[in-house]
């Protein structure tokens, strides 16, 4: 028989020695063991985990403990389903998600992009009364939030910036709201206050590996409210999604180690093959009270559409050639690697078919480009246009081909960025051209046409450069053009990313969840071929 107590914020669970409790115990999805005081605990949030329990017996205080965090964790779920109340310049859903927030003082606000969630959280921090905020973004961001506390709520915050010593001066401000990149963690970690009131993580993904510095150094702060924000729970895998919920709520999910042999299948070389769909449904379960999110088909229903069109195109004889040769070359080393490390040399060396597909001359090829052919096309019949490419030359030569002044590349100064976008909304017809430096922070409405000249690997990516446009104050339909040519790495990769991004989606809605499979030598040969 397992005796459980409560001691908060644990679970106390204790019985004579004897292998079955044992084993039941030690099956939990959330357990650890006090050797000190020589019982498991689990922590209070994760009671549901406890549900797996029978032959147990519970003490007076944890049947209230038991009850109450029940209550509270239903609550927390009934908010995805609350509509809310207009307030002020409020939408009643962005009123309802800054009910949750405070409420819940860790949750993570996983809203669609576009659905406003910087605002959400300024309301929350101010409905809390948070004597000192720290909110922790990429140094693109920054300008970004200081516009909306000041457009919303006219406040004044404090941007963390200049060298070490005016920095220091700063971090000791006493001003109410502290804005800084998530680099000044390892810059500054000597001279960053260590208590607050609240911190928020702005596309928390900056945290999605638990084993970088920042991401220890940010575990490490002290704050009561902790929120992080995401259009997405993860970008690749569900590790990050492990490194995320650890900062916000620590004690939540089982030790990083137990976890991945909890959740994953592993091939003979310890390489993550899939995912244990039955223990999905258990990690869904555990997390969904702290997770709050809508998308925009839900809440605004006044929205206009996204429309996806895909433009396969044909490579010309030359081209084909030229492909071949660059191809083969690649399938050739490929198969001659052993170990472990190759994948990542794969991912760098696959880079030259990659720029291929864009700019065939980036490596020093003399070839025509049919899909440059095909966006001045687009141009011609198109008001505004926004073009995204994955790499910095690709976009120099766009920018030169239509002699834009609309440039926005990991060159161009982050303090910078607003007010291009704001001049280039207020054309009638203009192109803008940007590296994915831009995918963050910018409201590019003033555009109804986004091109993806080149895909990613990664689905997060593709749809936080789409959700520039389609957000809030879009008037008009966004078509998305993936332009493509047939049977190349083009036609691979967005295969790709469209799988991951129906994975992606399974897991957020809670269905199926996913099936990610990592990429094999075979799925590298497929895609180079566009299968």
């Amino acid at each position: 028989m397992i005796s459980i107590s409560y001691e908060k914020p644990n679970f106390i669970l204790s019985f004579p020695y004897n292998e079955e409790d044992l084993r039941l115990v030690r099956s939990l999805s959330v357990r650890e063991w006090d050797k000190k005081q020589k019982v498991w605990k689990v922590y209070h949030l994760a009671i549901k985990s406890l549900e797996e329990l029978n032959n147990t017996v519970w003490s007076k205080e944890a049947l209230v403990a038991k009850e109450t965090i029940n209550r509270i964790l239903s609550k927390c779920i009934d908010f995805q389903f609350k509509k809310g109340e207009a307030r002020g310049f409020l939408r009643p859903y962005q009123s309802a998600g800054i009910s949750y927030l405070a409420f819940v003082n860790r949750g993570f606000l996983n809203d669609e992009m576009g659905l406003g969630k910087t605002v959400q959280v300024i309301q929350t921090l101010l409905d809390l009364d948070c004597r000192k905020s720290l909110i922790l973004c990429s140094a693109t961001l920054k300008r970004n939030w200081e516009n909306e506390f000041l457009k919303h709520f006219n406040i004044q915050p404090l941007v963390i910036t200049g060298n070490a010593e005016e920095r220091k001066e700063l971090w000791n401000s006493d001003n109410k709201f502290l804005i800084a990149n998530y680099d000044l963690l390892n810059r500054d970690w000597g001279i960053i206050p260590k208590k607050w009131d609240a911190i928020i993580c702005d596309e928390v993904m900056h945290l999605k590996n638990h084993a970088a510095t920042r991401t220890k150094l940010a575990k490490k702060l002290i704050s009561k409210v902790r929120i992080p924000l995401s259009g997405t729970l993860f970008e690749k895998n569900i590790f990050e999604f492990h490194s995320v919920l650890d900062w916000a709520i620590p004690g939540l999910l089982p030790p990083f180690y137990r976890y991945k042999y909890r959740y994953c299948v592993f091939d003979f070389n310890g390489k993550v093959i899939d995912y244990k769909k039955d223990k999905l449904t258990e990690l869904y379960t555990l997390t969904a009270p702290f997770i709050l999110r809508r998308t925009k088909d839900k809440v605004l229903t006044e929205l206009p559409p996204k429309i996806y069109n895909y433009v396969p195109l044909d490579l010309d004889e030359m081209q084909k050639e030229a492909y071949k040769a660059i191809a083969s070359e690649f399938i050739e080393w490929l198969r001659k690697q052993t170990g472990t490390n190759w994948g990542l040399n794969a991912l760098q060396k696959r880079i030259k078919l990659r720029q291929f597909v864009e700019f065939a001359d980036i490596i020093n090829l003399k070839v025509p480009n049919p899909k440059l052919d095909w966006l001045d096309e687009m141009y011609e019949a198109t008001n505004k246009m926004v073009v995204f490419s994955f790499f910095d030359e690709s976009i120099k030569r766009l920018q030169k081909h239509f002699n834009t002044k609309y440039y926005i590349s990991g060159s161009v100064d982050a303090d910078k960025r607003v007010g291009i976008i704001d001049e280039f909304n207020a054309e009638e017809k203009a192109i803008l051209v940007s590296t994915d430096a831009g995918k963050y922070g910018v409201n590019i409405t003033g555009a109804d046409t986004i091109v993806h000249f080149g895909s990613v690997d990664n689905p997060a990516t593709m749809m936080q450069r789409e959700d520039r446009l389609h957000r809030f104050g879009q008037k008009s339909i966004v078509n998305v053009y993936n332009p493509y040519y047939v049977g190349t790495i083009d036609e691979g990769m967005m295969k790709k990313w469209q799988k991951e991004r129906d994975n992606l989606k399974e897991f957020e809605e809670g269905t199926e969840l996913m099936a990610k499979v990592n990429l094999s030598r075979t799925d590298f040969e497929r895609m180079i071929y566009g299968n």
